[in-house]
């Protein structure tokens, strides 16, 4: 205890203990922030602290412009896709056929010849029976309106490629095959008409059967001017897209169908019937 009081009154001769109690109390009374502070001892400066601010109305207004932002998105997706697919739309796409001259079986395989009948004593032989199976290949554009009530318009144009065939003959029940001696060759033409279209399970269905136009040829090869209709078309199918202005079809499954080709009016009436399979596909983009 001596050493301790003794020790105090060392520091209080040296006069230590004044000048720390004498040190300036360096802080801001109520209301009041510090501004600077000075290292060399002098007083503080201390600046009015403003009052609380109120943020409810800055927080209501950020709720309000985030539930307009969100609105504002709905309505632009809104106006980007198309509520249904009445209107019209423009289409391409390939096709490639093959044609039997004497139709197909029910396994969709092109009919064979039967055997050539025995020439009669005394009569000519018979012309020895063939079939003829031949390929083409298309690429078509045109545009398809979608009526409201189920049915459309059809305008299409084709660009056709024909190429040589070949030549199916039976003798003795053996069936053999020989190149015809056609040329390739290249043509053009159009077509029109109506269809009817609905929506199953969310799949586009296409019936062009409902009244299918009669087209011209009209370039190429030794028929322009002639008449083209196809009957008993296989069904068209696509599956919608999420905003409805791409549509993409196809054939719904491969069946035969029958090209009709007519000679023009003013010439001797022919009419050629030619059963084929065919494969096409469709991009529709609407306008």
């Amino acid at each position: 205890m001596i050493f301790r009081q003794c020790v105090f009154c060392v520091l209080a001769a040296a006069g230590f203990v004044d000048f720390v109690q004498a040190q300036p109390v360096r802080g801001c009374p109520d209301g009041q922030a510090v501004n600077s502070l000075h290292p060399n001892g002098t007083p503080v400066q201390c600046i009015p602290v403003p009052p609380l601010v109120n943020l409810a109305p800055l927080e209501l207004a950020i709720v309000q412009e985030t539930a307009e932002r969100k609105q504002a998105d709905a309505d632009i997706r809104a106006s980007i896709n198309e509520a249904s697919i009445v209107g019209r739309y423009a289409f391409s796409g390939t096709q490639a056929c093959f044609n039997s001259s004497r139709g197909f079986n029910a396994d969709l395989t092109p009919v064979m010849p039967p055997l050539a009948a025995p020439p009669l004593p005394g009569q000519p032989g018979q012309p020895t029976p063939i079939t003829f199976v031949s390929q083409g290949a298309s690429t078509v554009t045109g545009f398809r309106t979608f009526n409201a009530d189920r049915t459309g318009t059809l305008e299409l144009n084709a660009i056709n490629l024909g190429f040589p065939g070949i030549v199916y003959t039976n003798f003795n029940g053996n069936i053999s095959a020989s190149v015809s001696s056609g040329v390739p060759n290249a043509s053009t033409s159009t077509q029109g008409g109506t269809f009817q279209w609905d929506i199953v399970d969310g799949k586009l269905i296409i019936d062009d059967n409902a009244g299918l136009a009669g087209g011209t040829v009209t370039s190429g090869g030794n028929r322009v001017g002639w008449s083209v209709t196809i009957r008993d078309l296989p069904r068209q199918v696509g599956v919608l897209g999420k905003d409805l202005k791409t549509l993409t079809v196809t054939n719904e499954a491969p069946g035969v169908e029958v090209s009709v080709l007519s000679s023009p009016p003013g010439e001797p009436l022919q009419v050629l019937e030619t059963p084929r399979i065919c494969v096409r596909d469709r991009v529709l983009r609407k306008l």
